[in-house]
């Protein structure tokens, strides 16, 4: 099971493995570094659905700085995916809670 395991500035630990980047980190235990990110916009919300995630958590940086366009919470709710946007401890939970159960969550991270 995916284990997201600590996030500091500039950091991410994953499984065991770090990464010094944003995160995208999937359900099934894929993991992609990208480049850093303050604006999660329907672009970046097409991009996941192409993997058909139930559920999308977007964690706010450590300075509380990722804006989500309003288009995405339609798009999601058209969608029927249950949508999060939290800071990062709460969005680290409802990932971790969700993959427990078996569901296809997806979080983003930003982590500075």
């Amino acid at each position: 099971m995916v284990k997201i395991e600590s996030v500091t500035f500039g950091e991410v630990k994953i499984n065991g493995k770090t990464y010094f980047s944003d995160v995208i980190a999937w359900w099934d235990e894929n993991f992609e570094e990208i480049e850093k990110f303050h604006v999660f916009d329907e672009d970046f919300y097409f991009r996941l659905m192409k993997r058909d995630p139930e559920i999308i958590i977007v964690a706010n940086g450590l300075e509380h700085d990722v804006k989500v366009e309003p288009a995405v919470r339609e798009f999601a709710e058209k969608d029927d995916v249950l949508f999060f946007h939290e800071d990062l401890e709460k969005a680290l939970e409802i990932f971790h809670a969700f993959v427990k159960e078996g569901r296809k969550a997806v979080i983003v991270i930003h982590n500075m």
